[in-house]
């Protein structure tokens, strides 16, 4: 693999939507230690439609250190899956729900 992160990522967007051997094995390892882009992976293995992927994500879904985007993206993931969430969880205090929160509350009544 390639340390350029846009590289990574650009094969990683080829490879899940042609859905190449070797993929999901490299998406699933990008998508375990690549931290800042997991929405992104979360997405190609989404797309990939593997439902193997299906325990990872949700495995993530749980992580209390998740963020309200990765949550949001990873989720969508897993639900392309089969997957079903059966409690959602609470991001008040994530700056990514309160600054989206604080954008429709401030944009509401305007026509």
């Amino acid at each position: 693999t390639t340390q350029n992160p846009y590289a990574r990522e650009s094969y990683a967007d080829i490879v899940s939507e042609l859905r190449l051997e070797g993929a999901l094995d490299a998406l699933m390892l990008c998508f375990e230690t690549e931290w800042e882009n997991r929405a992104f992976y979360a997405f190609c293995l989404g797309r990939m439609g593997d439902a193997r992927v299906a325990g990872v994500l949700e495995k993530a879904l749980l992580s209390p250190d998740l963020r309200y985007l990765d949550y949001l993206a990873i989720r969508d993931a897993y639900e392309q899956l089969g997957g079903l969430l059966e409690l959602e969880r609470d991001f008040s205090n994530d700056p990514d729900y309160q600054a989206l929160c604080n954008k429709n509350e401030s944009g509401r009544g305007k026509t």
